[in-house]
């Protein structure tokens, strides 16, 4: 029985995809012990304080941490300091775990501050594994939370530390394959043996007959967008597109927005300058559990993202049965096929203006019927828990 201990600076009931990802493997461990692997978890709750994860709220406080992160997007010094909180913070639970004096036979990584503060703290024998759940993009992500650090002595301060950690990674695993590809084109120093790409998968549940009876039943067409509100995500393209419609068109179509984040104000504020109330609903924060039953209610998810690895938010929308509108980019033509179960547009309003106005144009029912077909095939966990652990069979 090998052991793997997974590290991560995270709270275990935090609303993120690796999140999601580990509490699934918490709740499967039987079948990895029947694969011979014994996991464990490290996360600032989840056994630091002895396996019991404590809940905690994340909707308190989300104003503040919305207007904290506006600022520190429009400032280098606030930038860097918050980059080397994370880095504190992620070295602490390093410290914390060492403490521990584990010997696993594999350690995990679902992000980078954990996983340099390990290789430079704990002198182990063990395969260490990192998962980058991003395009494959060095800094394209990164750069869109912290845009002021672009070009910085700072970055390049960083760079150095992603080098070390290619430098002494046993397998670099991706959850889309266009991230694997573009991570060997910038590092050709890395073989490709050494990479694994997988897509994420969640637990299957039953479609909900949905028994809402409220004013949103009216509206033919009703679209839906799950994450956190933020340029990066899309939701503001989606604002202006609908201001641009026909209003014969628009009276046709309901916009929910499932989630807070650095836009919220300002996108709720856009909503009622461009008199859109009786067609964009803000449902603020919803727990992961009630996020199944509130896509019941709904007939097409959109998700506008302009950098993406593997949207978590479309496989739940392609497990409600749900056809997609979704830009072409990074992961996501790896969800959304063309026509098969949903649209692919550019991440600009003109194109998305275009499929709007012409949604009487498409059989949505068949798409739909198309998504829950490839959830089936493609990203369901039993596929995605089969997948991890032949992963750690090649350690």
């Amino acid at each position: 029985m090998k052991k793997v201990d997974v590290i991560c600076p995270v709270y275990i009931n935090a609303t993120i995809g690796p999140t999601g990802t580990l509490r699934r493997l918490l709740a499967n461990k039987d079948y990895l012990i029947e694969r011979g692997y014994e996991i464990e978890i490290f996360t600032y709750d989840y056994l630091v304080s002895k396996g019991n994860a404590r809940e905690v709220d994340f909707s308190k406080g989300l104003s503040r941490r919305s207007q904290m992160k506006e600022w520190i997007k429009k400032s280098r010094l606030m930038s860097m300091l918050f980059v080397m909180r994370n880095q504190m913070n992620a070295r602490r639970l390093v410290k914390l775990y060492a403490s521990l004096n584990r010997k696993p036979d594999i350690v995990v990584f679902h992000e980078t501050n954990a996983c340099y503060a390990y290789l430079k703290k704990v002198d182990t024998t063990a395969k260490k594994v990192c998962f980058f759940h991003t395009d494959g993009k060095r800094w394209e992500m990164f750069l869109k939370s912290y845009p002021k650090l672009k070009n910085s002595c700072f970055l390049r301060f960083l760079d150095k530390q992603i080098e070390y950690i290619i430098n002494n990674l046993d397998r670099f695993v991706f959850i889309a394959n266009i991230g694997r590809e573009n991570f060997l084109k910038e590092n050709p120093s890395i073989k490709k043996e050494k990479t694994i790409c997988f897509h994420n998968g969640i637990e299957d549940k039953p479609i909900i007959i949905s028994q809402d009876q409220s004013s949103i039943k009216e509206f033919k067409y009703r679209l839906c967008c799950t994450g956190t509100i933020c340029k990066r995500k899309g939701q503001y393209l989606i604002i202006e597109a609908l201001r641009l419609l026909d209003k014969k068109v628009l009276s046709n179509i309901h916009l929910s927005l499932f989630g807070g984040g650095p836009d919220l104000i300002s996108l709720q504020k856009k909503v009622i300058e461009y008199g859109l109330n009786d067609n964009v609903t803000f449902a603020g924060n919803v727990d992961n559990k009630q996020i199944h039953e509130k896509l019941c209610h709904e007939n097409i998810y959109i998700l506008m993202s302009d950098n993406e690895g593997l949207p978590i938010s479309i496989i739940e929308a392609m497990r409600v049965g749900l056809p997609i509108i979704s830009t072409n980019v990074s992961g996501i033509p790896e969800q959304v096929e063309n026509l098969f179960n949903g649209i692919l547009v550019e991440p600009n309003v003109e194109s998305l203006l275009e499929v709007l106005n012409s949604l009487s144009n498409y059989d949505w029912k068949l798409m739909g019927k198309n998504s829950r077909e490839r959830f089936e095939k493609e990203f369901s966990f039993d596929q995605m828990k089969k997948a991890y652990c032949d992963m750690l069979d090649t350690l």
